[in-house]
């Protein structure tokens, strides 16, 4: 199929963007002996739900960004209104994280510290924190960067079993610091790397020296092609960069397993401030470059050969994700379509893979 019937398809299917209703599932409980505020209990499948969640967080972004270069937390109110109405807050701590998005953003990605907020995390393993990934500007275009950023994830979750789970966020932003000048914008929590190693019965491995050649072969190649397919040379398993490292404790894939986060500068997403990964001689993020090991070709085919078997399903969520602006959205698509049309070259490996593999 050529690429003009291929956008004709694409187009025709696309869904018109709208903003869905929201709704909280979280679960509230009370009685005469409750503290001032009720219980907001987290459950077991908090990270499991599609539907985006209605918050409101109140604090200072004026002395947020000001003291965003330090590791001190600052207190935060957490609000929802749950399904009878009722506005219920939270005492909460936020702490600003990342690198380059630290300094840059108008709104850096955040910690939040939910200890001792009245926020029931029993069935999440009473997890303390959690990551925020937030819109960073108020231009529109970083509204798409973030929802296009929770895809990523949602990808690999097709991909991979091994891999961070995430949950969509609607957040208003009451900044107390300019009179409760209210914002809002797309955001999405990561499920914490303690409760990812719970869930998949494993040890966290805290070791910057592993090279790649130390990670389980299937799956260090599953996810160098999952890498080439959104555009994204800004990793390294050595020194950990935007990559965590497990252990499984039961029988399954031997060795270290890799799990990828932090995809802002992939060619998926395309940020305005993406650029490659230094010494990697492409200009674009948009530009694939294979950056795995090298392998004997059987391995690659056996790769190449699980994205062939999901890309129904890797199209469908693209295609049902209905926040997305039309014009993002269609650029998404077409750059995953053109991702499966390599791999179905008989000489993609040698053309896509050997020159570069490592």
């Amino acid at each position: 199929m050529n690429m003009p019937e291929k956008s004709s398809i694409l187009l025709t299917n696309l869904f018109s963007a709208a903003l869905i209703l929201f709704t909280c599932t979280a679960v509230c409980q009370s009685d005469m002996n409750d503290p001032p505020h009720d219980s907001l209990v987290l459950g077991s499948d908090f990270f499991d739900r599609d539907e985006p969640i209605d918050l409101n967080i109140e604090f200072d972004l004026k002395e947020f960004q000001r003291t965003r270069k330090d590791e001190e937390y600052q207190r935060a109110k957490l609000s929802y209104t749950n399904g009878e109405g009722r506005k219920e807050t939270f005492d909460v701590r936020l702490r600003t994280r990342g690198i380059f998005r630290k300094s840059y953003c108008y709104l850096p990605p955040f910690w939040i510290n939910i200890e001792n907020s009245g926020i029931d995390t029993h069935e999440l393993e009473d997890i303390k924190k959690m990551k925020v990934v937030t819109h960073c500007m108020k231009h529109k275009d970083f509204q798409d960067y973030v929802l296009k950023e929770y895809l990523v994830y949602k990808l690999y979750n097709i991909i991979s079993p091994y891999s961070f789970k995430v949950r969509l966020l609607h957040l208003t932003y009451i900044d107390t610091g300019r009179n409760n000048k209210e914002m809002s914008g797309w955001a999405f929590v990561i499920e914490p790397i303690e409760l990812l190693a719970r869930r998949l019965d494993a040890r966290i491995v805290e070791n910057e020296e592993l090279a790649m050649a130390r990670m389980n072969a299937g799956l260090m190649d599953r996810l160098a092609l999952f890498y080439y397919m959104i555009g994204n040379t800004d990793f390294s398993v050595t020194g950990l960069h935007n990559m965590k490292i497990i252990m499984l404790n039961q029988p399954g894939p031997t060795g270290y397993v890799p799990i990828p986060y932090d995809f802002d500068y992939t060619g998926f997403v395309n940020t305005v401030y993406a650029r490659p990964a230094e010494n990697v001689p492409i200009e674009k993020v948009t530009e694939r470059y294979y950056l795995g090991p090298c392998r004997p070709d059987a391995a690659y085919k056996q790769a190449i050969g699980e994205f062939r078997e999901h890309s129904k399903e890797i199209h469908e969520l693209l295609q049902s994700f209905e926040l997305m602006s039309i014009d993002q959205k269609i650029d998404m698509l077409r750059f995953i379509e053109d991702f499966h049309t390599e791999i179905a070259d008989e000489d993609f490996i040698n053309v896509h893979i050997r020159p570069t593999c490592r």
